[in-house]
This record gives structure tokens, C-alpha cells and sequence, in this order.
């Protein structure tokens, strides 16, 4: 257990305690709102701080789902989100759970109607993120043996959706593919004004030739007009 405990205050009740400090002004980097002068410590304020905290062991929930591939039920592609929050979670992470779900039930309905994915989908709920990845870290030491051996890619969607600009970080390997096969799929808009009133029209993708490539880590890619035919890759990343 921590020797100095710790509990989040809103800026109306921390206001009148940081106005009443008065030891050294504190660095720029810091000081938070300019409202008031940050200083660290000194005698003038004394807090009596009282932390009820629960400490009893509480159960995690991992929910998933798996769809059985038609063609290379082996390979694995995992999508996961927590549905644990800190606060509202109106975006992270509400909207990937409802993106995930709504995912969940189109490849449903797709499988009712004899539609099946080339690979194996396996979806994952995963409880106990804020606190400390505890579901997702359980889950992928339970089946680590398997992940090692099948796993394609993981996508996780905590924040699906967050205004208008879309945002994704790939990791490891798939970086270099994830930024060319954005730059390709550019979405052609509306022609855009620009600040004389004439219009411009959106810019054009530009085509690249079939080749073969040899990836790093012995990753081999076959990509005709600018896509991925085949990706395989040995070790997972998340």
C-alpha cells in the first residue's frame, strides 16, 4: 500500500486550498490553471484527508466471442475494447463497445445467412482495464501458447469515434503497411474552397504497380494495386 494516500478533488474544493499555500512558486511545468499561483508545500494549510478505499478482492469479467473461419480457421484476428471507465466513458470507452458489438452482430447475422469470415474472428470484452490492463493481461496469459501460434492482428477500439477526424496508432510491424494503405484509400470529397473563394479539387491517390515485397521479420506481402493480398505475421503485437 502506498505511505501517501491520494484522492481526486474538483477544481471547486482543490481552488481554495492552492490559493492558501505559501511555500516556494512552483516550476512552469508544473503549474496548472493561471487562475492562481502554484506553490509547493508550506506551513500556512493543513488538510485532515480520510480515504475509504475498498480493498476486498473483486472479480474481472473477460467476455468473448469467437466466429470459426471458412478458410483459415487457425489464423486468428482479435478485437478487443474494456468496458470499464473512470468516469462517463461517453468515448473511451463507450463508443468502441458499441462499434464492437454492432460488429458482433452483423458477423452474425452474416454466419446465419452462411457468411463466414476467411479467418477466425474472436471478440473480447475485457474488464479491469483502468486498473492496471487486468482482463486483456489474464486473457492473453491464459491463452498465450495459442496467441503465439495463430494470432493475425489485434484492433483494439476503446475510442472508436471522437468528432470528426479519424485517428489509429498502428504498433510493431504493421506500421509501415498501416500509413501506406491509408495514403491510398484517401476518400475523395467535395471540391474545398480556398480563402480567395475559387475551388480546388480533392487531391487524386496515386496508383502503385504490383510487386513483391519482403517485409521486416520475414513478413511477406503480395500487393497488387495497393493492397494487402496476404499478411501473416509470427510473433502478435497489441
Amino acid at each position: 500500500m502506498p505511505k501517501i494516500m491520494a484522492a481526486v478533488m474538483s477544481w471547486h474544493d482543490a481552488k481554495p486550498l492552492l490559493e492558501q499555500m505559501d511555500g516556494p512558486e512552483a516550476p512552469a511545468g508544473v503549474a496548472g490553471r493561471p487562475a492562481i499561483t502554484y506553490r509547493l508545500g508550506g506551513g500556512r494549510v493543513k488538510v485532515h484527508l480520510k480515504v475509504d478505499m475498498d480493498n476486498s478482492v473483486k472479480p474481472n469479467y473477460v467476455v468473448e466471442a469467437r466466429l470459426r473461419g471458412a478458410g483459415l480457421p487457425d489464423e486468428w484476428v482479435l478485437v478487443g475494447n474494456h468496458r470499464d471507465a473512470w468516469e462517463f466513458g461517453g468515448v473511451d470507452p463507450s463508443s468502441g463497445t458499441a462499434s464492437m458489438l454492432e460488429m458482433t452482430r452483423a458477423l452474425g447475422e452474416m454466419a446465419r445467412r452462411g457468411i463466414r469470415p476467411r479467418r477466425t474472428i474472436i471478440a473480447c470484452s475485457w474488464d479491469g482495464e483502468e486498473v492496471g490492463l487486468t482482463g486483456s493481461t489474464e486473457w492473453g496469459e491464459q491463452f498465450a501458447a495459442d496467441l503465439a501460434r495463430r494470432l493475425v492482428a489485434y484492433l483494439n477500439v476503446d475510442a472508436s469515434a471522437s468528432g470528426p477526424n479519424f485517428q489509429g496508432v498502428p504498433s510493431g510491424r504493421w506500421r509501415r503497411c498501416w500509413w501506406r494503405s491509408a495514403a491510398r484509400s484517401a476518400i475523395r470529397r467535395e471540391p474545398r474552397s480556398t480563402r480567395r473563394g475559387r475551388s480546388r479539387p480533392p487531391p487524386t491517390p496515386r496508383a502503385s504497380p504490383p510487386r513483391r515485397r519482403r517485409t521486416q521479420g520475414g513478413c511477406r506481402r503480395r500487393l497488387a494495386g495497393g493492397h494487402a493480398h496476404r499478411q501473416r505475421i509470427d510473433t502478435p503485437y497489441s
